[in-house]
């Protein structure tokens, strides 16, 4: 399958081009938290593809314990963006906002 990289991606995040959503689960990026964070993933697979997998992975990269929460090692909140952005180029009517949009 092809993949291209859309305007709005950083380098290396390469989504499958009309990437149906059962290929979610093949995605590296999904793999390696699968194999990490068992229950993010399954939360992820949930969610993917409905407007609610923007605010569960924001709401995993905020502290919102009071500090209690360690955070995730770079490669696997690098995993999570990169999610993110593969989501918001695949379903892009679930883009909150556009952040660059106000210049």
């Amino acid at each position: 399958m092809a993949a291209y990289l859309s305007p709005k991606q950083q380098v290396g995040v390469q989504v499958p081009l009309g990437m149906p959503e059962n290929k979610m689960e093949t995605l590296e990026q999904y793999i390696l938290l699968e194999n990490r964070y068992p229950h993010v993933a399954k939360n992820i697979k949930l969610f993917w593809g409905s407007s609610y997998l923007p605010d569960y992975i924001t709401n995993l990269m905020l502290d919102t314990r009071n500090g209690k929460r360690k955070g995730f090692p770079p490669d696997d909140a690098k995993a999570l963006t990169d999610l993110l952005k593969i989501h918001d180029d695949v379903y892009p009517r679930y883009i909150k906002y556009e952040i660059w949009d106000n210049e």
